[in-house]
Formats: structure tokens, sequence, C-alpha cells
């Protein structure tokens, strides 16, 4: 079984560790780390950027996601939605590669995504950037 580790540092700083021992400052002030609650978003756009450089391979030359979310204005700040944009880069790419690689992600590779869907609704949408 993987593990993951986060240490209490004081206020509401803790340090992490990934599987692999590799560190993420997490920071509730957001003052020297990450948010824990970005962490969320930040996680499932990077899962399912990994699943779209996998699939799209070298005709990929640039990928970037931003992730907007929407909470509950009260505790526990309940995510309501998310909504990842792809804006993606390659000189060969069409429209139904990206879109099917995007979908491709979030129906069937992406793990994070697995765990949202049916409790949160996640929404994507894509565009083809020149570079």
């Amino acid at each position: 079984m993987a593990a993951v580790t986060v240490v209490w540092e004081g206020q509401r700083r803790f340090d992490g560790t990934d599987s692999k021992g590799i560190p993420v400052d997490i920071d509730g002030q957001q003052e020297l780390g990450v948010r824990p609650a970005d962490l969320l978003p930040m996680a499932l756009a990077s899962c399912s950027g990994v699943d779209i450089v996998s699939q799209l391979g070298e005709s990929l030359t640039a990928l970037s996601i931003e992730v907007g979310f929407n909470k509950e204005p009260d505790p526990p700040w309940k995510f309501q939605r998310f909504r990842l944009h792809y804006r993606v880069s390659g000189p060969s790419l069409a429209a139904d590669q990206v879109e099917k690689a995007i979908d491709r992600s979030h129906t069937e590779m992406c793990s994070v995504a697995f765990a949202i869907r049916g409790n949160v609704p996640i929404e994507t949408t894509f565009e083809l950037v020149e570079r």
C-alpha cells in the first residue's frame, strides 16, 4: 500500500511527503506553502495532465490546465464544482484528438477524477493554442 505523510510544524503548517519521499510545503494560511484545499484541484489537473501527455505524445508541444472551482461558503466548505480548461499546443494536433484525450483521461485513466466523480461535477473545456 502506498502512503503519504504530513507532519505538523506549528500554526497551520505541515511538511508533507509523498509516497516517494518528495516534500511538499502545506500551509492553511498560504504564507509558506500550498493551502490544503488547493491540493485537490492541483492533483486533479496534474493527474489529467499526465494522461494527456501520455496520449498525445510527441504531437504535444505545450499544455497548461487551469482549474476553477466553487466551494460552499460555510464549513466544511464542500467543493461544488470543478471546471478544467486545457490550453493545448502542437502543430499537428486536431481538436478531436484533444477532446478524445481529455475524455479518456476523465473516464478511464485519472484516479483523482474517479475519486471525485459522482461527488462533485467536473466540467472540461479546451482550446488549441499556437506556439
